[in-house]
Parts: C-alpha cells; structure tokens; sequence
C-alpha cells in the first residue's frame, strides 16, 4: 500500500503532538518526493536524526500506536529503528548514516529546504533533489532505481553531485562509491540515459 502527501502531512502531525522534547528530521526519500510534489504517493518515510533523538522518536511514535520491526532488509540497510501502524505505513529510522554508506554532510544539511508547517516540537528538513538522488543509489531496493529515475528527469545539477561523492570519498572514510557506482549503470542502461561524470566516478570507485 502507498501512501499520498495528505498522509503523509496527517502522521506527522500526529507526531509532532506527541513528541515530548523537539526533535530535528531530514527526510531523505520518498516521502520527501511526496512533500515536493514529485512522486503521488510513497509506502513509508525515511529519515535521518540524531543519536539523542532517538528514544525521544521511538517514545512519541509508541504512543502514535506505531509498533517496533524487525525487517532484514532495512537491518542491511544500517535502519536504527523501523515501526509500523496498522495502515501500514512504515518509519524507518537512520542516525547519521544511510546503508552504512552514506552520511549526512554540512553540505547536505546547507542544501536543505525547512518545511514551514506549524508545528511546536518537529522541525522537518528537506534534502535536497541531487542528494536523495545519492541516498537512493546506496540503497539495494529495486523501487529506489525508478525514483533516481523520476529525479534525473526534474534535471539535477551533475557538479553538486560531483562535489558531493569527492566529499564523501574523502571525508567520510567508507568506501561506499563501491556501491553508487553499480546503481548508476544500472540506472542508464534500464532507461537509456547517459548520466554526466561517469568517468570521474568510476575512477574514484576503482580507488
């Protein structure tokens, strides 16, 4: 089942009711689409937090009646906490690094769009199109290949990305153009798009 921006807005409403300390989200896939009215509807929202803000999260969704998973495939993924209500709609939870691949750099958060809802204890961060287009290629879901898709059509500027993984190959210390790369050609020769810097890309990936 998906679930459409309304819902989307109405859980996280919810949310922000319950929450008992503020807590700072950046919302890094398809939920954020959602929210920037590029894809109709999404199965879960993924979000990225703080350490301390975790059991402040976990407490207040709790209470929202959502109930704790364990789910293999986000467990791969590096998820610190994955609930789910009985709609099914899912959170899943990241602290600071995505598929323990990923982190979630100054320059991202200098990147981000603040959502300008009404809210007392959650503020909500949007990343921006180029970096939940990197956060989907870390990613081994399939769906994740057809949204690289949908943003690579809204145009997407190639040198922010660029900086972004020389960023992240230098500074974070994982290797994780090992797992970029591999998605990216399988994003152009699925929809025949010839993506800039792949050359770049795949020398820093042979490093």
């Amino acid at each position: 089942m998906s679930f459409g921006r309304d819902y989307i807005y109405k859980e996280l409403k919810r949310l922000n009711e319950s929450l008992e300390k503020q807590v700072q989200m950046y919302l890094i896939g398809g939920a954020n689409m959602s929210l920037l009215g590029l894809k109709d509807a999404t199965r879960d929202i993924d979000i990225i937090v703080d350490e301390r803000e975790l059991p402040i999260l976990k407490n207040a969704l709790l209470r929202c009646e959502y109930v704790e998973k364990s789910l293999p495939i986000y467990q791969k993924m590096g998820s610190r906490l994955v609930m789910e209500n009985t709609d099914g709609f899912r959170w899943d939870v990241f602290v600071n690094i995505v598929c323990h691949a990923l982190v979630l750099s100054p320059s991202m958060k200098d990147r981000c769009k603040k959502l300008r809802f009404d809210f007392k204890n959650l503020e909500i961060f949007l990343l921006s199109k180029e970096d939940i287009f990197l956060f989907k290629g870390v990613t081994e879901r399939e769906r994740d290949i057809e949204d690289m898709h949908i943003l690579y059509l809204q145009g997407l500027d190639f040198e922010v990305i660029k900086k972004e993984i020389n960023w992240q190959s230098e500074y974070s210390g994982i290797a994780w153009i090992t797992f970029l790369f591999p998605r990216l050609t399988k994003l152009q020769e699925r929809y025949g798009i010839v993506l800039p810097n792949m050359k770049e890309i795949e020398k820093i990936a042979e490093e």
